[in-house]
C-alpha cells in the first residue's frame, strides 16, 4: 500500500504521488439532504424504551395546535422526549430547530434574554423583546422551551407573545406544571408500565 502513496523521484528523493481532492469537490458530492448537526440542539437519545406513542402524539398535537407543553415530575422524561421530537421534526422547519434550556435560569427577567441568544440575536438593543418578536415574524421554526418551571411566569407571557406575533414559530415546552399560558395544549406524560412479575425480559 506505501508503494502507491510514496515514489522515488530523480533529484527530488521520495515525494508523495497519492491522487488529493479538494475539500470543495468533497462538499459538492456530498447529499444534499445532510444537514450540519445543529450546536444548539442536543444530541439524539440513543434509546428511548416506551414512548414511542407518546412521541407520535406529541407530534400531531404540535402540528395541530403550534403550542404543546410536556407536563410531569422530575425524572420522567420530558426533556429526552422533546429532544427526540426535535431530531425528528427537524426537517420539516425552514429555519429549523431552537432549543432553549430555562433549567439553570432563576431570573425571570433573563429569559427573555436568553431567547435572543439561542435565536442568534446578540446585538444589545433598549427593546429586546421587539426584536425577538420582530426577528421571529417570517421565520418558520420549533421553538423548545426547556424546562421552565423556575421562570414559569416570564415563559408563559413569551410563549403568548411568540405563538400570536410569529405564526409559523411552534412551541415545546416542558415543565413539570403546566404554563397557564393562552393557546397552550398541555400533555401529561405519564409514567411508564411496569412489566409485571415474570414477565420475559427484553
Amino acid at each position: 500500500m506505501r508503494d502507491t502513496w510514496m515514489a522515488n523521484v530523480p533529484g527530488r528523493g521520495y515525494c508523495f504521488v497519492a491522487p488529493v481532492a479538494r475539500a470543495g469537490s468533497a462538499r459538492k458530492q456530498a447529499n444534499p439532504g445532510d444537514r450540519t448537526p445543529n450546536p444548539n440542539l442536543p444530541p439524539r437519545p440513543t434509546r428511548i424504551i416506551g414512548r414511542d406513542a407518546d412521541i407520535r402524539a406529541v407530534a400531531e398535537h404540535l402540528s395541530a395546535r403550534r403550542f404543546v407543553t410536556l407536563r410531569g415530575p422530575a425524572g420522567i422524561g420530558k426533556t429526552t422526549l422533546a429532544v427526540a421530537l426535535a431530531h425528528e421534526l427537524e426537517n420539516q422547519f425552514r429555519d429549523g430547530i431552537a432549543f432553549l434550556d430555562l433549567a439553570s435560569l432563576e431570573d425571570p427577567h433573563q429569559v427573555v434574554s436568553a431567547a435572543a441568544s439561542v435565536l442568534g440575536l446578540v446585538d444589545p438593543v433598549e427593546d429586546l423583546t421587539f426584536r425577538l418578536l420582530e426577528s421571529l415574524r417570517d421565520r418558520q421554526l420549533l421553538l423548545v422551551l426547556d424546562s421552565g418551571e423556575r421562570v414559569v411566569e416570564a415563559v408563559a407571557w413569551l410563549a403568548e407573545q411568540i405563538y400570536q406575533c410569529a405564526p409559523c414559530v411552534y412551541l415545546l415546552a416542558t415543565s413539570r406544571e403546566s404554563l397557564q399560558a393562552a393557546d397552550e395544549f398541555v400533555f401529561e406524560l405519564a409514567p411508564l408500565d411496569i412489566p409485571p412479575k415474570g414477565a420475559p425480559e427484553c
